[in-house]
């Protein structure tokens, strides 16, 4: 995910969307909605992963103990409007998605449902609720993105070519030739790209593709994934039904037209629905393998010996789970743990030994010698904690191959 804003959720009645990209801090004094805002990628998030592309669940939330229980939860109070709309992005699609609901219901309902393909101007839209659902092209979403990235490569040529002009100039020795030959054989490929470019953005402007829309009416209700199948499949096969349609000595000239109009909207359909497809996968293939965690913020014990059966003691837990996973030196999850130690100040390395199957003792290793974690203090426990944790999260997101977004 690239970017989240909302209206209408909670204490917000219009978040502008905000980027966010490897690592994103959300700094705000208390109440300021850094967990409204971590909540709202969460509740996308379980929707777009839902099994049902009408329904917008909410009550499962309660297990990462956000305090989300229903659609009253949710949407920001003493508004006249009832209903809350997200807007985001997954990689090169920007999706907006409204949804509305009784407030005390555990699930809210999808009223629109719109992913826009940015980069080749595809559209899929759905409206459960009327049961309508639309695949579009829109030719002028695929000339806008096209023209502002060859337009950017235009002007980084140029910069290029002035550069090189000017070292060409710089050069003191006028009779060294190889040196003079090779930049004038750099310029000649930087004009023919140049040359290239200038010719593929006046074929943009001159772009005139048609566009169309199909729309179709679907009465049960899947993921969005087999949905969107699901209008591809009609799509495919009333191609072939207009292709083969002729008219009949009963239709008027209104008919008529319509019907030339469909075809033509198929016509086009067909030259784009390969890539079409393709595009709409590689964004369900993203929501498959995109997972997230929520690292919640723990008090901690200064104990010298973890006892298994503690478990309330939350770094007993963590080093629980990461000595489970078998995770061993020169791996990516342990290097990762040694390498923030050093960051950090905490120390060089750690150990963990292991007591009769009862109890863990760590140790922190650093320039004079090796001192048990718990001598540390307080700020090395809550970081190695913290490390544990994170350490567990790298492996389970490398070992299943998923996308993880981690809240802490």
């Amino acid at each position: 995910m690239n970017s989240l804003g909302f209206k209408n959720f909670r204490k917000f009645t219009d978040l502008k969307p905000i980027e966010f990209k490897g690592i994103t801090f959300l700094v705000g004094r208390n109440n300021a909605g850094k967990s409204t805002f971590v909540k709202a990628v969460i509740l996308v998030i379980e929707y777009l992963k839902h099994r049902y592309i009408d329904e917008f669940p909410i009550a499962n939330l309660s297990k990462a103990d956000l305090n989300l229980s229903n659609f009253g939860k949710i949407k920001t109070l003493g508004q006249n409007e009832d209903s809350v709309v997200f807007e985001f992005a997954i990689d090169i699609y920007d999706i907006c998605l409204k949804i509305s609901g009784n407030d005390y219901l555990r699930t809210a309902n999808v009223i629109e449902l719109k992913i826009t393909d940015t980069q080749n101007g595809y559209e899929f839209e759905a409206k459960p609720e009327l049961m309508d659902y639309y695949i579009r092209y829109d030719s002028s979403i695929y000339n806008k993105h096209h023209r502002k990235s060859t337009e950017e490569g235009i002007a980084n040529i140029k910069l290029e070519i002035a550069k090189i002009e000017q070292e060409i100039k710089d050069i003191d020795n006028k009779k060294d030739l190889r040196a003079i030959a090779e930049k004038n054989n750099m310029l000649g490929g930087l004009n023919g790209a140049l040359k290239y470019l200038e010719n593929r953005l006046n074929e943009l402007e001159d772009n005139e593709e048609e566009n169309f829309t199909i729309s179709y009416m679907i009465e049960e209700n899947h993921s969005i994934k087999a949905t969107f199948n699901e209008v591809i499949s009609i799509a495919e096969d009333n191609y072939g039904n207009h292709r083969s349609s002729v008219s009949n000595d009963n239709e008027t000239d209104n008919d008529i037209e319509q019907e030339c109009n469909r075809k033509l909207d198929y016509e086009n359909l067909y030259v784009h629905i390969n890539r079409l497809v393709e595009s709409y996968n590689k964004l369900f293939t993203s929501i498959a393998n995109t997972n997230y965690k929520y690292l919640d913020s723990f008090s901690v014990k200064q104990n010298s010996v973890l006892l298994i059966k503690d478990k309330s003691n939350a770094l007993m837990l963590a080093i629980d789970d990461f000595m489970s996973k078998r995770i061993q030196n020169g791996q990516i999850p342990y290097e990762f743990i040694q390498n923030w130690m050093n960051i950090l100040e905490v120390g060089q390395d750690f150990k963990v030994e292991t007591i009769r199957g009862e109890a863990y003792v760590v140790e922190i290793v650093d320039n004079t010698g090796t001192i048990n974690l718990a001598d540390k203090g307080m700020g090395s426990i809550q970081i190695m904690l913290l490390l544990f944790r994170l350490a567990s999260a790298i492996h389970d997101a490398t070992k299943n191959k998923l996308k993880t977004i981690l809240f802490i």
